[in-house]
């Protein structure tokens, strides 16, 4: 049973790499002649969840900022910001919690003609750096725990049906 579990998995990474390669473009190098950009996104989710006689709505937005900057021949800025709001409205209760996302700013250099690539990256974290749970969810936080346990749930009972023994 080992055995196959391993080959679930390796299939399974098989599988993903091989649609990132064929789906997505792919950079190996400095991206010549492509001039300075910026682009503001705002992405909005909306989920609703009946159970009996009561609902549970949940509201995810999320405004992530990106940017590219030629700096010079053969070198390169890459900038990531990301802004999140997230709401969990049930009978009786709503929590909020929001605030910005990881900083991030990578610099590429290619050398020799193109044949290497060196890139180093920062990731900064710029939210809060501690949540106190009771003060926030209260008594969501179980209901919240089983969500994503019925998620888990699904997601393993997919995995099952797709991949069998």
């Amino acid at each position: 049973m080992h055995d196959n579990t391993i080959i679930k998995w390796a299939g399974t990474v098989a599988v993903v790499l091989a649609m990132l390669l064929l789906v997505s473009p792919t950079w190996g190098q400095i991206r010549f002649g492509q001039p300075t950009y910026g682009n503001v996104q705002i992405v909005y989710s909306h989920w609703s969840l009946k159970q009996a006689d009561t609902t549970t709505e949940i509201n995810q937005m999320s405004v992530p900022v990106t940017g590219f900057l030629p700096l010079k021949e053969n070198l390169e800025a890459i900038f990531y910001l990301a802004s999140s709001s997230n709401t969990l409205k049930e009978p009786g209760s709503e929590i909020s919690l929001s605030g910005m996302g990881d900083a991030r700013l990578q610099i590429n250099h290619s050398f020799m003609d193109d044949q290497f690539l060196l890139s180093l990256c920062v990731n900064r974290p710029t939210g809060n750096k501690q949540l106190a749970l009771d003060d926030v969810l209260g008594r969501s936080l179980s209901r919240c725990v089983a969500l994503a346990r019925d998620l888990v749930s699904v997601l393993w009972s997919v995995w099952l049906r797709c991949w069998p023994d």
